[in-house]
């Protein structure tokens, strides 16, 4: 899961993506699926990406994967739009474009669209509001900090929430 990140319009590139990775996140680990980390992966001036670092099947798996297994991972994926819509009622229009990162995972998956997925990723989301409004708080939190190493660094990775923070923020879930 990415979100694209215009460095100049960084400030409001976080702004929306919090709740979207708030909401991949929340779904994925509450329907058990391992999450490394949220960070910020910057390339360039202009070209970066607020990614949340969920563990999905390798393509040697995928034939293996039960319908079940495959609905969980469209879950979290539909994660991300579902956790928009919580947090402003609307979707950011690239995220809802077929050719958004998210829709292209999908297709690993499925040929089904990612807003098949939605309901049940909403329900997750509606179901623990309080744990995604904590995250999302965590993010903005945490951003002012992570934008200055942005500016002293350039480019490279730079991690917002940590795995461990997670599993402490989520240990009620489990």
């Amino acid at each position: 899961m990415t979100v694209p990140v215009s460095v100049p319009d960084q400030d409001e590139v976080f702004r929306k993506a919090v709740p979207h990775e708030s909401g991949h996140v929340l779904v994925a680990y509450r329907l058990g699926v391992p999450v490394k980390h949220i960070s910020i992966q910057v390339r360039s001036e202009v070209d970066g990406n607020v990614v949340s670092v969920i563990q999905y099947p390798r393509e040697d798996e995928m034939p293996h994967l039960s319908e079940r297994e495959r609905s969980v991972y469209c879950q979290v994926l539909a994660g991300g739009i579902a956790g928009e819509r919580f947090a402003t009622s609307t979707i950011d229009p690239l995220n809802g474009n077929p050719s958004s990162g998210d829709n292209l995972a999908l297709r690993r998956f499925t040929d089904s669209p990612l807003t098949d997925f939605e309901a049940a990723a909403s329900a997750i989301i509606n179901g623990n509001r309080r744990a995604f409004r904590q995250l999302c708080s965590k993010l903005r939190e945490r951003y002012p900090s992570v934008k200055d190493q942005i500016a002293r660094s350039g480019t490279g990775e730079f991690i917002i929430v940590t795995k461990e923070d997670l599993d402490a923020l989520f240990a009620d879930l489990k």
